[in-house]
């Protein structure tokens, strides 16, 4: 019978260590997990963006207004040529000096005071780059690849109760070379 006591302890010493073992593991797999997906720290850039970009052809901004209707609704449009001068910060922040040249405008209010040229912080994360104004807001959702960045150009001015903004995916910009 003592040997029998053996035996069920020695089992019992076995499951604890069992437990234990696969406890550990599973937390050891949640840190990894957790942090590959639901991290907030950036991802590295996938490419290195310093240098020159333009548009190869004019790009459409729209106005909008919110004074009437508390909904911002388009009512002028231009034309820009714009340039962006990208400068490297770190691995994951970017200068960016934009300026444009302005034609074709449509119902534009004279109230509307776009500056070129105008610096932004751009955040990368991938091939993602999120274009942040001076106040830190969000002006712009981008991808990019070696020589193309694409994305939705959108920055509001509250003060005046306007918009200007691109079509969703509508600002093209070519590295120059």
């Amino acid at each position: 019978m003592e040997r029998n006591m053996n035996q069920k302890g020695m089992s019992l010493t076995a499951l604890v260590a069992l437990i234990i073992g696969a406890t550990t593991a599973g937390a050891a797999s949640y840190i990894v997990i957790h942090h590959a997906f639901f991290s907030e720290s950036p991802l590295s850039s996938a490419r290195n963006l310093a240098g020159t970009w333009n548009t190869n052809f004019p790009t459409k901004y729209y106005c909008a207004t919110n004074e009437d209707t508390g909904t911002f609704e388009d009512f002028g449009s231009e034309d820009r040529q714009v340039t962006w001068v990208i400068t490297e910060v770190d691995a994951n922040t970017v200068n960016i000096n934009q300026s444009f040249t302005e034609s074709n405008l449509q119902g534009w209010d004279p109230k509307v005071v776009d500056i070129s040229p105008t610096g932004y912080t751009g955040i990368i994360s991938s091939s993602s780059l999120t274009v942040r104004d001076y106040r830190g807001e969000v002006v712009g959702y981008f991808s990019f690849t070696t020589d193309i960045i694409t994305g939705t150009w959108s920055d509001t001015w509250l003060l005046f109760n306007h918009n200007v903004h691109t079509a969703v995916g509508g600002l093209t910009l070519t590295r120059q070379h």
